[in-house]
């Protein structure tokens, strides 16, 4: 490997090449096999297999000592820090197995100075981790839901995300959803003028659904209904979403794919509803998405002639990164999500606090495309809308090659 001589490696706090060369320390770099892993068939990585050769040189008093460090901290869960050279990125893995092999020696030779061949064998995650960035505050914003974009983050696999996300207005749930390299026809949101219709015992379809690029949506999303503040949504009102696709051979709205009743009976003026796939038809990749009618039908009913009055629909995409924590949150109040252990902590602006997982659901773990800038959407369900979202975030690059 080149520039060897300066590179830096160390486990559990024992340091194995310092960097320097003119400090080396009591190891000599003899050879590091690091590749990268191989795929596990499951669109994942197995774990690694990482050999460091090395040579102890010193008196036997230093060698002896060296040796027992490494035994005592160069073990399961202790992260081997890495960094090619003094320019390059420094990378961590997480250490799962370990095996050490010395070469006997006679001590009375090495009594004054002398070498000895060491060889570590290493288990490890698939990746190497790069340092978490500086946090972003990225996002105040009054709307019901909206989103941010996370630049290209670097690496060579999807990066870490780390979620700070608040508003000062008490909700009943949060939901994140990532969208990595959006086209200009990513259309998270539909727009309504927020005239009432009026209900009965029979499904009846709100008018107005905007038609949507059938192939830069294609995919699986949470939609969030938001009411205008003539009116909340009564426990009794059913809403249900229907999607619907027209155009090229297909020549009528069938099939017109209806999902189940909302999710939570929850009153307000943003519930949630059903999980919906668009479009509603499969649609070839040589074909203009918009030389389609695609359309994300909301139908409603209610026995008590209520009239039922709509703002936006919005659509949290689930297929890349996504999760959702259905809780009771107070004024002020919010989760962070933690991208190491995929954790979502209570939080509020001063502060973290416990995990709050029972609530939970983490359908993909939050990351970040390497190459491509990522579009997270953010909704809330709520009883009323009427304040401000705060937003922060952090991202960690994943490596497969330890070099560079």
């Amino acid at each position: 490997m080149a520039s060897v001589q300066q590179a830096y490696l160390a486990a559990g706090g024992t340091v194995v090449l310092t960097g320097d060369p003119a400090a080396p320390g009591v190891f000599r770099h003899r050879r590091l096999r690091f590749p990268a892993p191989q795929p596990d068939g499951r669109g994942g990585w197995k774990n690694a297999t990482r050999i460091v050769e090395l040579s102890a040189v010193g008196t036997g008093a230093e060698i002896d000592a060296a040796i027992a460090s490494l035994h005592r901290t160069w073990v399961r869960d202790a992260w081997l820090v890495f960094r090619a050279t003094p320019t390059s990125v420094l990378k961590q893995a997480r250490i799962i197995d370990v095996l050490i092999k010395v070469e006997e020696y006679d001590p009375l030779l090495i009594a004054t100075a002398g070498t000895v061949e060491v060889s570590i064998t290493l288990t490890t995650d698939p990746h190497w981790l790069g340092v978490w960035g500086s946090w972003t505050p990225t996002l105040v914003a009054p709307e019901a839901a909206g989103h941010f974009d996370i630049p290209a983050a670097g690496g060579d696999d999807d990066a870490l995300v780390d979620l700070r996300i608040y508003r000062n207005y008490a909700t009943n749930g949060v939901f994140v959803g990532g969208q990595p390299a959006p086209t200009a026809g990513f259309q998270y949101a539909d727009s309504y003028s927020g005239s009432s219709m009026e209900t009965d015992n029979t499904w009846k379809r709100y008018p107005g659904a905007p038609a949507i690029n059938a192939l830069a949506n294609r995919g699986r999303y949470i939609p969030l209904i938001l009411s205008s503040y003539l009116g909340s949504v009564a426990s009794s009102t059913g809403i249900r979403s229907a999607v619907s696709t027209l155009g090229y051979n297909i020549t009528a709205t069938i099939p017109d794919v209806t999902g189940t009743n909302r999710t939570r009976d929850t009153q307000g003026q943003l519930v949630e509803l059903p999980r919906i796939t668009l479009p509603s038809a499969g649609i070839p990749e040589s074909i203009n998405g918009d030389s389609f009618t695609t359309k994300h039908h909301i139908e409603v009913i209610n026995d008590n002639m209520y009239y039922f009055y709509m703002l936006a629909v919005y659509r949290i995409p689930v297929d890349y990164a996504a999760i959702a924590y259905r809780g009771a949150l107070g004024e002020g109040e919010g989760i962070v999500y933690h991208g190491d252990t995929d954790t979502i902590h209570i939080a509020d602006a001063d502060g973290i606090g416990g995990s709050i997982m029972a609530a939970a659901d983490i359908m993909r773990p939050l990351r970040a495309a390497p190459g491509a800038v990522t579009r997270m959407v953010f909704g809330h369900t709520a009883e009323s809308s009427s304040g401000n979202t705060y937003i922060a975030y952090r991202v960690r690059p994943r490596y497969l090659t330890a070099a560079g």
